[in-house]
């Protein structure tokens, strides 16, 4: 049934209608005001990630993974030096992640990567050596063994 064509009101006059409106009007005006939204929870990592510039600077000053907890512990941060060098190791890579993101170029045609009309393409792929094909497939072929299957198609 599509409900934009269904009337939930099959009276004429629309006396009916109207009571209903007033009605839900009325019950969403008295609804209450919506109690804050609870922020998100703050994790330790989120709180590595964002302390990350200040943290890796002082590991460049000599600061020792655990002498950082310690200043973390003293505002209430309980973490293991092991997870402290985890999650800096984790925001590192999300950093670079992101500079190589802004460094690439953002509009990079395909056809660039594509080798021009006067540039040489080979015709052939590269021939793999023998002893790497048996490696790669657990047989042994000879030049001539391959050329007489091909031949028979």
């Amino acid at each position: 049934m599509n409900r934009d064509n269904y009337s939930l009101f099959n009276t004429e006059g629309g006396e009916r209608k109207e009571r209903f409106m007033e009605r839900l009007s009325q019950k969403l005006n008295d609804l209450p005001e919506t109690p804050p939204q609870e922020p998100k929870t703050t994790t330790l990592k989120s709180i590595v990630r964002e302390l990350y510039p200040l943290l890796k600077a002082k590991k460049a000053e000599g600061y020792q993974y655990k002498q950082l907890v310690e200043v973390l512990a003293q505002e209430g941060l309980t973490i293991s030096p092991e997870s402290l060098r985890k999650y800096m190791a984790e925001a590192e890579k999300a950093s670079q992640s992101q500079s190589e993101v802004k460094s690439k170029p953002a509009n990079r045609s395909i056809r660039s990567s594509m080798p021009s009309q006067g540039s040489e393409v080979p015709e052939q792929a590269p021939k793999i050596p023998p002893e790497r094909r048996a490696r790669l497939t657990g047989r042994r072929f000879e030049d001539d063994d391959l050329k007489s299957e091909f031949e028979n198609l």
